[in-house]
């Protein structure tokens, strides 16, 4: 954990990197200097959502096709708010954005949280990849009982081909038989699955 980056106005500030995560509980009033009557809960909550993002290739094709159309993955991004300001009034968040299309770009990290992104890319995994390929804590949706889905950019590069950005919008869910939407919320970790495919050159 860290501490704000600025506090004005009872307002604190932080910038959102994706590999910091920001707890807060309830706010106390210490009183004066007598014995304790009760005993506060500090219960802590997360203020920021988990992202998960496992890559994959179609099934039945091979390591080698894949290489051919896609190269390897450089970079994957989430469109997202890159400043959290708590109010301390009301003890709310409200997430914002410097950007005048309403969000951001910001890159997701390895599957460690903390270290970039591999700097040399990595190849499409098989088709029957389990293993997280990157992650990252960013800003959640703010709108209540909001199912709206969320937008990555995946950058590839073939050899020293000019590298390709291809945008998917992702629609998360409960992960039941029946994969009711939703959206993506604070304080809870989201898995969203790409699978790379040959003939069309998509990303689903």
């Amino acid at each position: 954990p860290i501490s704000a980056g600025s506090v004005t106005s009872n307002v604190a500030t932080f910038t959102i990197d994706g590999k910091t995560d920001i707890l807060y509980a309830p706010l106390f009033n210490a009183g004066r200097y007598t014995d304790i009557t009760s005993t506060p809960a500090m219960t802590f909550k997360h203020a920021l959502a988990q992202l998960e993002v496992v890559c994959k290739a179609e099934e039945n094709v091979s390591p080698d096709v894949m290489a051919k159309v896609w190269g390897k993955i450089t970079k994957i991004e989430i469109a997202t708010k890159e400043t959290a300001k708590y109010k301390y009034s009301d003890q709310s968040f409200e997430f914002t954005t410097t950007e005048s299309g309403g969000s951001n770009k910001l890159p997701l990290l390895g599957n460690d949280y903390k270290t970039a992104f591999a700097a040399d890319g990595i190849e499409i995994p098989a088709s029957t990849n389990t293993t997280v390929n990157a992650a990252g804590m960013f800003a959640p949706d703010n709108a209540a009982n909001s199912t709206a889905p969320i937008k990555l950019a995946i950058t590839t590069q073939v050899g020293s081909e000019n590298a390709v950005t291809t945008e998917v919008t992702v629609q998360l869910t409960d992960g039941g038989s029946s994969s009711t939407s939703k959206g993506f919320e604070r304080g809870k970790k989201h898995t969203a699955t790409l699978t790379f495919k040959s003939s069309t050159k998509e990303i689903s």
